[in-house]
């Protein structure tokens, strides 16, 4: 089995999108990695890159959902950012949910994440599909964070995000290293199969060998000269019935 297949080719995030931050926010928002809730409209949806920009107005705090290709809102399907009066209200710890409610134009990713703390207006987060990061990269990741400082709320926040992108991301290393551990198991045990059969076929063919050369001479000469009497019987049989008539 490769090595890349190993450690290397190991989808990031939950294994169907990634979660992230951005490197100016300011708040104490902290995001998860998120799940998928719909498999279907995950593949599905045409949108799979979206930003979650957040506004607070005085204590009521908002955000948009934008489609970063298009750089248009899904709350609104116009040119973000969407008027506040037309993004949601957010709460910390509830839910996100990657899918159009109310009176919003259609759209749905069939996935959800959460972000805790207290954004500040201005911050910002994104969502964006899975790709190959090493178990390498991830342990480099991990460093890194423990290593960031700390002591403001902004750096607290993207602290606690990039410790669950590592410990969610080593969790996918793991599944896959045990995947294909798995995958080598059943090859062993098919080996094994194919050793034993290979012993079984080779026993067979010994004993069919042995019976074609180790010969018993003695026990050979016996069944011949017994198989030599009983055709010169049948034949002498053979002379003298032939020679019978009705008339003897």
């Amino acid at each position: 089995d490769s090595g890349n297949d190993v450690f290397k080719r190991i989808r990031n995030g939950n294994g169907t999108f990634v979660t992230d931050y951005a490197s100016g926010n300011t708040g104490t928002g902290a995001i998860t990695t998120g799940s998928i809730t719909n498999p279907a409209a995950w593949s599905a949806s045409a949108t799979k890159n979206v930003a979650i920009n957040f506004t607070v107005t005085g204590s009521v705090t908002t955000y948009d959902l934008v489609d970063t290709v298009s750089g248009n809102s899904l709350l609104t399907g116009g040119v973000a950012p969407a008027p506040v009066a037309s993004q949601r209200v957010f709460q910390s710890g509830q839910p996100i949910v990657l899918a159009a409610q109310g009176a919003e134009p259609a759209f749905d990713l069939g996935a959800s994440l959460v972000v805790n703390g207290a954004p500040a207006s201005g911050d910002k987060f994104s969502v964006a599909p899975s790709s190959s990061q090493s178990v390498f990269k991830t342990l480099s990741n991990l460093i890194g964070a423990l290593e960031a400082p700390t002591g403001t709320p902004g750096a607290d926040a993207k602290y606690i995000s990039d410790i669950g992108f590592a410990v969610t991301n080593l969790d996918q290393a793991s599944s896959n290293i045990l995947r294909v551990r798995a995958q080598i198991g059943s090859h062993m045990n098919e080996i094994d199969s194919l050793g034993s059969l290979n012993d079984n076929l080779g026993l067979q063919y010994q004993q069919t060998l042995s019976n074609l050369q180790d010969l018993d001479y003695a026990k050979a000469i016996s069944d011949l000269t017994q198989q030599q009497t009983i055709l010169q019987a049948a034949q002498q049989s053979f002379v003298k019935i032939s020679q019978l008539s009705l008339f003897n």
